[in-house]
C-alpha cells in the first residue's frame, strides 16, 4: 500500500472512531436520560399514592367530624398539617371550605331533559360581587348576563350578553360550549373578563358540579370573604357589616342562622326569603390541597370531596408538577 492509501486509511479509521464516540456518547446520554425519567416517574407514581392517602385520611376526619359540622368541622379547615412518610418524604395537606365561594355553575338552571337556561338571581348577585369589587355597574352586568350565556342550553343571548367570548389572551372569537364551567379558569373565556379582573374575583368564584345558588356556610366563612354575604342584597348589607358580623362569630358559632341573622351588626336586616335561605351552617363541598416534594419533581394534588349524609366521596381530582 503506498503512503498516500495508507494516510487515507487511516484518517477514514479515525472519523470512523470520532463518529462511534459521537454515537456512543448521544446513546449514553440518552440512557441516562431515560434512566432519570423512570426514576422521576416512579417517585411521581409513588407520591400520588402517598397524596392518595392523605386524601383518604380527609375524607375519614370529615366524616368523623360531620356530626359536629358547624364550628366543630371549621376547627379542622385552613390549617395545613403534615404527615411524616416512611420514606422520609412529608406530605402537606390543608382542608378548605369549597361551598364559601359563588358557584359560577348557578348561572344557569337544570331544567327538564337536562337543558340550562339563565338564573336572572344568580345573574345578579354575580352583577353584585363584580360591583362591590370595583366594576361599573354597565360592565358587571353585561359580563354576568355573558357568563350566564357560556353555560346556558340556548343559542339567545341575554340582553346584554352573548354566545360567544375571547379564548385567553385573545386570541380571537370562541363559541360558548354551553355547558357547566368545569374549571374557574373557563370564565377567562367570557368577553370582558381581562386577567386583572379574574386574578381579583378568582379567590371567590368556584365552578362547583351543581347548577344551586350559592351555599354559604357561616360557621366557616371568614371575614376576608364578607362580600359574598353583601353581595345577596348590597342596598341591605355592606362589606363592612358582613365582615363585622363574622369577626365576632361566637366561639361555639352561631348554631343557627336564626341567630346569624338576629344578631349583631346584622341585627334588624331584612333580605329576600331566597337569598337569606342561602345562608346555611353546614357545608356540602370541601378542597383538599395536597402536596409532596420528591428528589425530581414536586407533586400537587387539588381534589373537590362531598360530604353528603356523613359520608364523604371525591368528586374530582386534579395534578400538577413543579
Amino acid at each position: 500500500m503506498r503512503k498516500e492509501e495508507q494516510g487515507t486509511a487511516l484518517l477514514s479509521v479515525l472519523l470512523l472512531v470520532a463518529v462511534m464516540a459521537a454515537i456512543s456518547a448521544t446513546a449514553l446520554d440518552r440512557l441516562g436520560l431515560a434512566t432519570r425519567l423512570a426514576g422521576n416517574a416512579a417517585q411521581a407514581g409513588q407520591a400520588r399514592h402517598w397524596l392518595g392517602m392523605a386524601e383518604e385520611i380527609a375524607m375519614a376526619r370529615l366524616e368523623a367530624e360531620a356530626a359536629g359540622a358547624g364550628a366543630a368541622l371549621g376547627a379542622i379547615l385552613d390549617v395545613e398539617r403534615s404527615i411524616e412518610l416512611p420514606d422520609g418524604m412529608t406530605v402537606r395537606a390543608t382542608l378548605s371550605d369549597a361551598s364559601n365561594c359563588f358557584n359560577l355553575n348557578s348561572l344557569a338552571r337544570e331544567r327538564s331533559g337536562g337543558r340550562l337556561s339563565s338564573n336572572p338571581r344568580a345573574i345578579e348577585q354575580l352583577t353584585n360581587l363584580m360591583m362591590l369589587s370595583g366594576v361599573s355597574e354597565g360592565e358587571a352586568r353585561t359580563i354576568a348576563e355573558s357568563s350566564a350565556d357560556y353555560i346556558d342550553s340556548d343559542e339567545r343571548p341575554n340582553l346584554r350578553g352573548a354566545e360567544s367570548g375571547v379564548e385567553a389572551g385573545d386570541v380571537g372569537a370562541a363559541s360558548f360550549p354551553n355547558r357547566a364551567m368545569v374549571s374557574v379558569s373557563e370564565w377567562s373565556r367570557v368577553e370582558g373578563v381581562d386577567r386583572e379582573l379574574y386574578e381579583m374575583l378568582k379567590p371567590l368564584l368556584c365552578a362547583n358540579p351543581d347548577h344551586e345558588l350559592s351555599r354559604l356556610n357561616v360557621e366557616t366563612l371568614r371575614p376576608d370573604q364578607a362580600v359574598l354575604i353583601a353581595m345577596l342584597d348590597p342596598e341591605q348589607i355592606s362589606i363592612q357589616q358582613a365582615a363585622s358580623h363574622l369577626a365576632a362569630r361566637p366561639r361555639g358559632g352561631y348554631g343557627s342562622v336564626y341567630d346569624f341573622w338576629n344578631g349583631g351588626a346584622l341585627r334588624g336586616v331584612s333580605i329576600a326569603r331566597q337569598a337569606s335561605e342561602q345562608v346555611q351552617v353546614e357545608s356540602r363541598f370541601f378542597r383538599l390541597d395536597s402536596v409532596i416534594d420528591t428528589d425530581g419533581p414536586t407533586v400537587r394534588q387539588r381534589a373537590l370531596i362531598a360530604l353528603d349524609d356523613g359520608r364523604a366521596r371525591r368528586l374530582s381530582r386534579s395534578w400538577s408538577g413543579r
